[in-house]
């Protein structure tokens, strides 16, 4: 408890969190907003002949604002915030004095995650609570398919990277190695995807998947093997992570 104590203080003092949630609670209020006021600009700054050929906006339209701007900028932020955690440790040389006094690797490990994965879902509530409210003020009420779903399976994707950020970060000792694994392993992943029987198997369809639930263009039954086939792989990936760990010099 003392070291995931101190790496939550460690969040705070190095203003992941603070960037985070201002980032993400921005989002919150520009995804209401851009739905909203599209076809004005669009009229003011392109023609109102164009504008008029875009349907009403509804409620609807600010969820996909909020997984577009969440699944890109969002996250893309967020994993350049979290790759240097554990890193940074192997520059300060805190690691080795605190393995030295006791404190067990794969406990590192798992704060680090933990911490990671809190303050990026302190974030995302954020986000997620200002597009509901907003969009609660600005537009007509409406039933938004999937939308629990659809919020759950852009968490779980977020939970696959810093999986991924935490593997990294035993396998290379500098963050810019790290963000070129993560990132690497992502190109791998959408190139992958393209292969139409790999899709159901590829937890980068998580992260793509959420403006089509609330569509209704996809349906919850098709993830079901994507969201089995990540959760495995983040075990097995942190069980990797932990393994290595142990027996990485410091």
């Amino acid at each position: 408890m003392a070291f995931v104590k101190k790496e939550w203080q460690e969040s705070i003092a190095s203003y992941r969190l603070v960037i985070l949630v201002i980032l993400f609670s921005l989002f919150g209020l520009m995804n209401v907003f851009v739905a909203k006021y599209t076809p004005e600009i669009i009229a003011n700054f392109v023609s109102e002949e164009f504008a008029k050929a875009i349907p009403t906006p509804t409620l609807i339209d600010a969820w996909i604002q909020f997984f577009k701007n969440i699944g890109q900028v969002g996250m893309i932020v967020a994993v350049i915030l979290f790759s240097g955690t554990l890193t940074s440790e192997y520059t300060k040389g805190t690691l080795t004095l605190l393995v030295t006094k006791g404190l067990s690797r794969w406990k590192i490990v798992v704060a680090k995650s933990f911490i990671q994965t809190l303050v990026f879902t302190l974030a995302y509530v954020s986000s997620i609570l200002l597009t509901g409210i907003y969009g609660w003020i600005y537009f007509e009420p409406m039933v938004i398919p999937n939308l629990v779903m659809a919020i759950s399976i852009l968490w779980l994707f977020m939970w696959f990277l810093i999986g991924l950020i935490g593997l990294g970060s035993v396998l290379f000792r500098t963050n810019y190695f790290v963000l070129l694994f993560v990132g690497g392993i992502n190109v791998i992943l959408i190139v992958l995807n393209m292969i139409p029987k790999v899709v159901k198997y590829n937890p980068i369809s998580l992260g793509t998947s959420s403006t089509a639930l609330i569509q209704g263009t996809l349906v919850v039954n098709d993830l079901k093997m994507t969201i089995s086939v990540t959760i495995g792989l983040v075990i097995l990936i942190k069980t990797l992570t932990i393994i290595l760990f142990n027996k990485k010099a410091l």
